[in-house]
Parts: structure tokens; sequence; C-alpha cells
């Protein structure tokens, strides 16, 4: 039995549940936020914080998590949003807009908002120049459009993974590597096929997710474990055993919760460690010894000792594993209260990629 027939028989009924689910929760988002209203909402209605701090209901927070089934943004750290609350508290600008505006946190969202409506309406017109063109963080965009152009952009959020359609579906996509031209493909391809064309892009992502993880040897759910039930209409199944399936998918979901919460932490540990550190910052290394900060970028660090080359460190490695102490007692001290949670790095991001995967099948199931 082929892949397809292999999905189509024991995989597309709950892929067809999960496209209906998603549907129910992007059109209520889209209600809840039309285009033309994104430019008043207040910090209160955007920003992203962690779980028990802010607005739980934000359009950051629903997008990121709530909108998860359409297409997970990843691991991503909440300054992809362009400003957020790090530690639920402290009002915090990216890389991005820090640049441009420096600490006028309200002129940058002023600006956030004016990106996302510019983006919104280019594209809603047709005009995908603006794509390219916008600051965004390119899994904020892609997220926003997938979720505002449901028909126009291809549900995926990262290159990998969009490459790693691509590779299920044997096509391959010329020029410079973009998630556009990728998602165009890929609708172009399912369209192009006379016994998927009548799929929306959702179900045939979860087909191409499918086959990506069994040619890649990646986790697969299986159906006996991870998928609910025989799929007979729900219609004719005993109410208990509805029971039974709303109850495993809150407990799911309340381990994804959890799971996103020491992502949260995780990702405000090593944010706040990175901004700590500044040209001058004196270390000490255990196999270089000591020397000195000279230039910080992208979570890498430039060091120089004395009788030594310059040297390219990875600040969450070094700080994680013990390879550097600093001279500096307060900052040392935030190093060690943090250390433990910042060696988990690779583990928490596993959880989460397995926590998203097992609470697909059951998401029709939830509340």
């Amino acid at each position: 039995m082929s892949l397809l027939d292999n999905f189509i028989k024991e995989r597309y009924d709950t892929a067809l549940d999960n496209a209906a689910v998603g549907e129910k929760l992007r059109d209520a988002f889209v209600k809840d936020y039309p285009i033309d209203s994104i430019i008043n909402m207040t910090m209160d209605d955007y920003l992203f914080a962690k779980k028990g701090y802010g607005n739980p209901k934000s359009f950051c927070r629903r997008l990121r998590y709530d909108l998860q089934i359409l297409a997970s943004m990843g691991n991503v750290y909440p300054n992809v949003f362009g400003i957020y609350l790090r530690n639920g508290v402290e009002l915090t600008l990216s890389k991005t807009f820090e640049q441009l505006y420096n600490d006028d946190r309200t002129m940058a969202f002023t600006r956030i908002k004016q990106e996302i409506t510019d983006l919104l309406e280019g594209v809603e017109k047709d005009d995908y120049s603006v794509v390219e063109k916008s600051i965004l963080n390119s899994s904020f965009k892609y997220k926003l459009l997938l979720v505002y152009f449901p028909e126009k952009i291809f549900p995926v959020c990262g290159m990998n993974t969009a490459e790693g359609y691509l590779r299920a579906a044997g096509i391959s996509v010329g020029g410079e590597p973009n998630l556009l031209s990728y998602g165009e493909a890929l609708i172009s391809h399912k369209n192009s096929d006379p016994v998927m064309k009548d799929w929306s892009n959702h179900v045939y992502m979860n087909y191409l997710d499918y086959v990506w993880r069994m040619n890649e040897g990646l986790d697969v759910p299986n159906r006996d474990r991870d998928y609910p039930g025989d799929r007979e209409p729900r219609r004719r199944r005993e109410n208990n055993q509805i029971e039974i399936q709303k109850e495993k998918a809150n407990e799911l979901k309340a381990k994804l919760d959890d799971a996103y919460d020491l992502l949260d932490s995780l990702n405000d540990a090593k944010e706040s460690l990175c901004d700590a550190l500044k040209p001058g910052t004196e270390i000490n290394h255990r196999k270089f010894g000591e020397g000195k900060i000279k230039e910080i970028d992208n979570n890498k660090m430039i060091v120089s000792f004395s009788d030594k080359d310059d040297k390219i460190l990875g600040i969450i490695e070094c700080a994680s594993n013990g390879t550097i102490s600093f001279k500096d007692n307060e900052l040392q001290s935030k190093l060690e209260m943090d250390r433990d949670i910042l060696r988990r790095d690779d583990p928490i991001r596993k959880a989460v990629e397995r926590a998203e995967q097992e609470l697909i099948p059951y998401m029709a199931y939830l509340d």
C-alpha cells in the first residue's frame, strides 16, 4: 500500500477533523482582529507574555499557541513579535526595533502594527512584494499570512519544514530559496493531482508532514496509540467514548501548556543572559584563560585573549556547560541561577515538539 493510500485509509478523516477545528479557531481570530482594526490595538491586546502574566488571550499568544494546529511557529523566541513582556513584566523590544527606536516602545509598537497592516493589505491585493519588504520576523510574517489567507498561503512557517515538505512531494524549486515560492510550488502540486486537488491546503499539509516523517525516520503519531477510535462518524460513537477522548485531549493540552511554559522560561533566561553581556565584559574560559568580549552578535561572542587569536564562542553553550565564568559577581550569580535550565535547552525543545505532535490527533476533542 502506498503512503497516499495509507494516509487516506488511516489519517485522512483525522486530518479533516483537525482542519475543521483549525478553521473554526482561525475564523474566530480573524473576526476578533480584522485587518483594519490592527492599527488600533492596545499593547494589552497585542503583547505576548508567558503563562500567568499579561493577557492570556492576546493577539500574539493566540497566534502562537491557540492557532498552532494551523502551523507551528516552532521553538521561536518571543522577540519574533517585535515587542513583548519578558518574564511577564518587562516591556522589551526585539533587536530589529530596538535599533530603529532605541527605548521608544510606543513608536516601535506603532511601527509594528503598521508593518502588520501593510503586509496583510498588500497580500490581500495580491501584491506579494510586501512580504520581502516587511521587516517583521519571517516566522511571524508567515503565520500571519497563512491565518488571514489560508487559500493563498501554504501553512508552513519555517524553511526546514518547507524543504521537508518539498522532498515529500518530490518537487524542487529553482531560484533564491524563500517560503513564498516554496508554498506556491506546493499548492500548485496539490492542485495538479487528481486525488488531492480538492483537498484544503491544511489537509495537504497533514499528508506531506506524514510522508516527510515516514521517509526521513522522524516521529509519526501511531494510529493505534495516538489516533482516537476507529474513524467512524463521531455521531455513531458512544457518548462515554467521546468523553474519554475529550479527557485525553485536555490532558495532552495541559501537557503542551506546561512544555510551552518551560520553553518560555528557557527563552527568558537565554535572552536575559545575552542582553547582560556587553563589549568589555571580562570572562574566564576553562581552556583559553582570561579574556574580554569584543563583539556580540546573534548569541555568539568574539572574545579577545591576550596570547591567543580572537575566538568566536557560543554564549549559551559556554554558559550552560560551565566553560566560562564571569569576573563580575552579579553576572556570575545570574549565570549560576540560570545554568540548570540552560543545560536543558535541547530536551526542552524536543519535549515541546513531542507534545505538539501528541496533541494534534485529539484537537477535534478540545473544549
